[in-house]
């Protein structure tokens, strides 16, 4: 796996289950050919050869993934999200400014094979619910938690994109390709020694909490701080906001 990267990380084992916290560049499994994913790091880092996730982190994505020792366990965490009993929230960078402090995404969502890709449809669409409260605004964006439930594929994407704030960095749902701080500071001088870089380039989206019951009935809760790049557009966007 590349150093480039910032690796994996076991922040919990048991004879059933695997927490891990993914960087963002890595699937989570079957990647593109020569390309590295979690599940293989899994099967050559933490002797768990039969880790199967309990839900999906896009490869884009920042976060903890829960993996299942097992079909059977698999099935019992994936119960407790959809029953409301588990929950996983998200940090996300919106374009934008949120002016409602809390506001809720109600549209169910269905896959549309010929666009490849999740969209609302009140008629032929699953039910999703997310809960998006503020947490900062900054430079022409904000700083979301997402709440979704019962957390479908790219639910909080679509449903951001919904609302008219589209993840920041997202080309799929609205978003742009990446953050540049010229795009935002106000006569920014690039530098004579090399090119510009840009602030994020990957998903702006981190699922950061993880909370659930292990098959021992034992109540399990796990956060994940923001990684570098996120903490660090924040970090810059959040000054330009209040200079």
């Amino acid at each position: 796996m590349s150093s480039m990267r910032p690796q994996p990380r076991i922040v919990h084992r048991t004879d059933t289950l695997l927490v891990v916290e993914k960087p963002a560049g890595l699937a989570l499994s079957g990647g593109a050919p020569g390309e590295d994913d979690l599940a293989t790091w899994i099967r050559q880092n933490a002797d768990f050869d039969h880790a199967l996730p309990v839900y999906r982190l896009e490869k884009g994505a920042s976060g903890l993934v829960l993996f299942a020792a097992s079909s059977v366990v698999r099935r019992q965490l994936m119960r407790q999200f959809v029953d409301n009993r588990a929950a996983r929230t998200y940090i996300a960078i919106a374009s934008g400014y949120l002016l409602e402090e809390t506001c809720v995404a109600d549209t169910p969502l269905v896959y549309n094979k010929r666009a490849g890709r999740m969209e609302e449809s009140v008629h032929r669409g699953k039910p999703a619910h997310t809960t998006v409260r503020v947490l900062e605004r900054i430079s022409g964006n904000t700083v979301i938690q997402c709440d979704p439930h019962p957390g479908r594929v790219h639910q909080v994407r679509v449903h951001l994109s919904g609302l008219g704030y589209p993840l920041t960095v997202d080309p799929v749902y609205g978003g742009g390709l990446r953050v540049m701080l010229s795009d935002y500071k106000p006569g920014y001088r690039p530098s004579k020694r090399h090119e510009e870089r840009p602030l994020i380039d990957r998903l702006t989206l981190h699922l950061g909490s993880l909370r659930f019951t292990s098959p021992e009935d034992a109540p399990e809760a796990f956060e994940m701080a923001l990684p570098k790049d996120m903490r660090a557009t924040v970090n810059q966007l959040g000054r330009l906001a209040r200079s």
